[in-house]
């Protein structure tokens, strides 16, 4: 949450317009912003995979291919559609086309509702 939070202000510090994404930053010596790759955060991504799972026979190193920056903005479209955002409104914010936006929704959104619906009514040991 922390970090979300520190990505919201720093985007604000730096005049972020609607139309362009909030994964920004600045050099201190410059004076334009420049924006978060998918190359750099996959590479992050799977460091930090190595880093919190050294074994490189875990499951996830196994897997390290997976890690990919596209599961964060589905993770980002499923959370803007929990908080009210309209298709348009998502396709803007991630800079989708708007006829992804559903078919990015399909599979996460559901999940993410059934989760909740679960959660609200408390775990029940028949949901196993």
């Amino acid at each position: 949450m922390d970090a979300a939070v520190n990505i919201i202000h720093r985007a604000q510090l730096l005049d972020v317009q609607a139309n362009e994404p909030i994964g920004v930053w600045k050099l201190p010596t410059g004076r334009k912003k420049r924006f978060l790759r998918d190359s750099v955060i996959k590479k992050v991504m799977h460091l930090s995979c190595v880093l919190a799972y050294p074994d490189p026979n875990h499951f996830y190193r196994c897997n390290i291919k997976s890690f990919v920056p596209h599961c964060i903005r589905v993770t980002a479209a499923v959370l803007l559609k929990l908080g009210g955002a309209g298709n348009d409104e998502i396709a803007q914010k991630l800079r989708w086309h708007l006829t992804s936006v559903p078919t990015y929704m399909r599979d996460g959104f559901e999940a993410v509702m059934q989760l909740q619906r679960r959660t609200l009514r408390g775990f029940d040991v028949t949901d196993r």
